[in-house]
């Protein structure tokens, strides 16, 4: 605000954009730098990370934060969110006393769902004392990039896939638009398939479209199908 910001909180978004899916903790907009000769504002999708988010909350967190830097976020307040912003303490400290780091935590979370470099901003607060008088702000944007599939030690049924009851490993990806992929692969015969299954919503499981493939080892079982997922289906229109 002391840089010329309007600030809206959660509730008053919640109250003046009734009916929507998703709503930021807050947002933040002011005129920023000029591109050719037109000013251009910034308005900032704001999350505050304060608990260790995991499964569909993370993936929840990062269909918006994508959305929100490919400019295809819901128009909130007349407002069409361009600047992902995540907002975290930095002395946060998990049940066993260990320090939680906010960022590596979301950033090594949220490339396992993407198929494409994704800018966010990360703003790590300091605090002076318990009254939490504010002693520092500090602002990074992070590039949060896809998981390294041509990296010989990355071993994606750890870090990516994982398996549901049935033993059928499963990922959830984000395509460019927001849109919810999932990749399976499991074991057929002596051999694996994978499949690529839409998703245009968390927690829907009926195929659109589908790709499926024989393959003889488990995690080049993995790798196919997410180099086919970016290949095919991270930019397409469909």
């Amino acid at each position: 605000m002391s840089n010329g910001a309007e600030i809206k909180t959660e509730l008053e978004v919640r109250a003046e954009n009734p009916g929507k899916r998703k709503y930021p903790d807050g947002l933040a907009f002011q005129q920023g730098a000029y591109s050719n000769g037109t000013p251009v504002e910034v308005v900032q999708w704001i999350e505050v990370e304060s608990a260790d988010k995991s499964g569909a909350k993370m993936l929840s967190l990062a269909r918006h934060l994508v959305q929100v830097a490919r400019k295809q976020a819901p128009v909130l307040c007349k407002k069409l969110p361009n600047t992902p912003v995540v907002v975290y303490r930095g002395d946060m400290i998990d049940l066993a006393g260990r320090p939680i780091d906010h960022k590596l935590r979301i950033t090594a979370a949220i490339s396992r769902h993407i198929g494409a470099d994704l800018p966010v901003y990360f703003q790590k607060i300091s605090f002076k004392n318990n009254a939490y008088h504010v002693d520092e702000v500090t602002n990074e944007l992070v590039t949060i990039r896809p998981l390294d599939l041509g990296d010989p030690e990355l071993r994606l049924g750890s870090t990516a896939f994982f398996p549901d009851r049935n033993g059928t490993f499963t990922n959830t990806s984000v395509d460019r638009k927001g849109r919810f992929w999932t990749l399976k692969v499991y074991k057929h015969a002596d051999r694996f398939r994978w499949e690529i299954w839409t998703k245009p919503e968390a927690g829907e499981g009926r195929p659109e479209e589908c790709a499926g493939f024989m393959i003889e080892n488990l995690e080049d079982g993995f790798r196919v199908a997410m180099r086919t997922w970016r290949a095919d289906f991270y930019g397409s229109s469909y």
